[in-house]
């Protein structure tokens, strides 16, 4: 909290900028409102009447369109869409872990290259969990004898 002085003005605006002015965290927002959308309409028996399906898109998209996009890449799109994607002890865990957030700047490309490195090694670890916890479960096929 800042005093209300002329001189705190500016810092003021900048803890604002940084707190919700970071266009990449509302453009997944506002992805994952329009793949929300997209999904529940499929898969509920009961459709979006046309006319709010109409409403929510079109303030979605136009909230889209208020976000500077000219230097997006496809990953920043891709991102929360497979982010969202994940069972939430996963997803906690590479929240937890991750360096995603250094100074408030996200960058989504990068994000999504460690976030696939993650799952990766998050596989291959179960992998070699289940062999080392199934090792000696199964038929042994040939037996020691001194």
């Amino acid at each position: 909290m800042f005093p209300p002085t002329g001189d705190n003005y500016q810092a003021a605006v900048d803890t604002l900028k940084r707190r919700y002015g970071r266009e990449g965290r509302q453009l997944q927002v506002y992805l994952r409102e329009l793949l929300n959308l997209v999904v529940v309409n499929v898969t509920n028996k009961e459709k979006v009447p046309l006319e709010k399906l109409y409403m929510k898109l079109e303030s979605h998209l136009r909230a889209l369109k208020t976000l500077d996009l000219s230097k997006a890449e496809l990953s920043m799109y891709f991102y929360p869409l497979v982010e969202s994607s994940l069972p939430e002890e996963v997803l906690r865990t590479w929240k937890r872990n991750s360096n995603q957030e250094l100074n408030g700047v996200q960058d989504n490309t990068s994000n999504l290259d460690d976030l696939m490195k993650f799952l990766k090694k998050d596989v291959e670890a179960e992998e070699e969990i289940n062999l080392a916890q199934n090792a000696f479960h199964e038929k042994k096929k040939y037996t020691c004898k001194d």
